[in-house]
């Protein structure tokens, strides 16, 4: 393989991990809206990360893998990818 075949594949991997890497996710429609957004408060306010330099409140995010979203999941919410 040239150098420009391998610049091009390694550009591409890179691509394909930045792609993967910022997949949301959205939850099915639920009968209860109301009852959602309690839960989605309640995770996001218990899985807060802190307070950004501004000082800030800063909330866990249900819609990317990590700790506010594993709450959601915990609560019977399913996701769609």
């Amino acid at each position: 393989m040239n150098h420009k075949t391998n610049f091009l594949m390694i550009t591409a991997a890179l691509g394909l991990g930045l792609l993967v890497g910022c997949t949301t996710y959205h939850y099915e429609p639920v009968n209860d809206t109301a009852k959602f957004y309690e839960d989605k408060l309640g995770c996001e306010t218990k899985y807060s990360p802190g307070y950004d330099m501004f000082g800030n409140r800063s909330y866990g995010d249900i819609y990317s893998a990590g700790p506010a979203r594993d709450c959601m999941l915990a609560k019977g919410y399913k996701t769609l990818p």
